[in-house]
């Protein structure tokens, strides 16, 4: 062999060793280079995109967070816009508090929170999606795309997989904490109900004469209406209303409103419910009733009858003498009350009382005053229900009847001057007298009290006898006693 096969032979063996080493040892080192380089590529991957989903999930719960502090008690901006701008001047008289209010949080917005926040960390995903667009060579828009394919993995697959885990904790936990918050606030509700029902606490309204279980009261901050102030959804033993005052909702919780900085305890102002501004629910009217057991009389008869006399006296006598006997104290839930009672002096030094006149609403009159003891328990709240005759006669009350279904009794006035005997045997006294009499047949006013009480629907017993006390007065009674006798 010469030198030239020789040399080449040998050229030939190096070319196939070399080749071997390369295919033997330098590609899989490269290959193994490569995906170690790429599995580092793939880990930050994983890193980046399970850190993202972790922090997309946080920024959610931050921004409903935000989001939920921003609206305060608000059910929505919306209606937060609304209230704001029509209310400029802080009075949100015009609103109701369970129209414009979310429920406490367990029992409504903890699930609306939960839903935005798997919304809003999906929606963050998406935001921060990588880019498989980046690097500048071959190799490394290789590397940044094995980088972003696993973020996009981790982000969207793990981060799917985290944010449904956490989100059914919560609901898991939501839903725990609502049905203790449900037996806990009706447990509460039941309690308060009776407690009420023992000490004979309810509401009759003194302008349309409407009974009612619950007022509406009014924010002593805001104004704002709570046509509900009961344990509820809306709290169980307090309620904070739109403008962060903190409303009682059963009779021995305090509430309390800020009158200047909220966070200086001394400037929060205390109150109990009774002490509560409320009115009607039927006609608006206010009765700063507080909590009291109401006790209502109703004084009937025909016209010129003496109701409003028998009022009068009956008032002056019982306020001024029977209250002082058994230390019982008065007070009136307004100053037209307290103005009218000031009056009956005057009447009482000769001015003439005038006659109960139809009203242009209501034709009922009522009379209210507070009885106070030690004994009580809750105050009495007394409502003497005067009318015009030809009303009672006729039986056509504007406001309708419905204090005969809850009235604890009723005085039925009777003018002796009504009854023939009694008119003749007194003809020359009678005589150039302006005393009015009555003129109303007495069997016209039992026939139109006993058609009112059966159209209103009152109570009756077991022999189907109406329940309503009615005394039967004739007045004046010491004079005429003895010829009705």
């Amino acid at each position: 062999m010469d030198e030239e096969a020789l040399g080449a032979l040998i050229g030939l063996g190096l070319i196939i060793g070399i080749i071997y080493v390369i295919v033997v040892y330098v590609i899989p080192l490269l290959l193994g280079l490569v995906a170690i380089i790429l599995a580092i590529f793939g880990v930050i991957g994983l890193g980046v995109g399970l850190f993202f989903a972790i922090r997309n999930f946080v920024v959610s719960i931050k921004k409903v967070k935000v989001q939920r502090s921003y609206l305060g008690k608000f059910k929505d901006k919306t209606i937060q816009d609304k209230v704001h701008n029509e209310s400029a001047n802080g009075d949100y008289s015009a609103f109701v508090y369970e129209e414009c209010a979310s429920k406490s949080y367990f029992f409504g917005p903890c699930f609306s929170d939960i839903w935005a926040i798997i919304k809003g960390a999906f929606s963050e995903n998406f935001a921060t999606f990588p880019d498989f667009s980046r690097g500048q060579e071959w190799y490394s828009k290789i590397a940044f795309f094995v980088w972003s394919l696993f973020q996009v993995i981790a982000q969207f697959v793990l981060g799917t997989i985290l944010t449904a885990l956490l989100s059914l904790i919560m609901l898991v936990v939501s839903i725990v904490f609502t049905d203790i918050l449900y037996i806990f606030f009706g447990i509460t509700l039941l309690i308060e109900n009776a407690y009420l029902k023992i000490k004979s606490v309810s509401f009759r309204c003194q302008k349309c004469t409407h009974a009612y279980d619950i007022p509406v009261y009014c924010c002593p901050k805001c104004n704002i209406n709570h046509v509900r102030l009961r344990p509820g959804r809306y709290g169980v033993f307090k309620r904070k209303c739109v403008c962060g005052s903190i409303l009682p909702l059963t009779v021995k919780v305090t509430g309390k409103y800020p009158t200047g900085s909220t966070a200086n305890q001394n400037y929060w102002i205390k109150f109990n419910i009774a002490d509560m501004k409320s009115r009607c629910p039927h006609c608006g009217n206010e009765d700063n009733a507080g909590i009291t057991h109401p006790i209502s009389i109703a004084l009937i008869g025909g016209a010129s009858a003496g109701k409003t006399t028998f009022k009068v006296a009956f008032l002056k006598d019982f306020l001024d003498e029977e209250t002082v006997k058994y230390n019982i104290d008065f007070e009136f839930p307004n100053t037209e009350y307290e103005d009218e009672f000031k009056r009956i002096e005057s009447y009482y030094r000769g001015l003439p009382i005038p006659a109960t006149q139809n009203g242009t609403e209501y034709d009922i009159i009522t009379f209210s005053f507070f009885l106070k003891h030690k004994k009580f328990g809750v105050d009495r709240l007394i409502h003497l229900y005067d009318m015009p005759g030809e009303t009672f006669q006729r039986g056509d009350a504007q406001e309708g009847w419905h204090m005969y279904t809850f009235n604890d009794g009723a005085v039925f006035l009777i003018d002796p001057y009504a009854l023939t005997k009694i008119k003749e045997e007194n003809q020359n006294e009678l005589q150039g007298s302006s005393m009015g009499i009555s003129v109303a047949s007495m069997n016209d006013l039992i026939e139109s009290l006993i058609d009112t009480l059966h159209q209103v629907k009152t109570p009756k017993n077991m022999r189907g006898k109406f329940t309503i006390p009615i005394a039967l007065t004739i007045t004046p009674l010491s004079k005429f006693f003895e010829k009705i006798k």
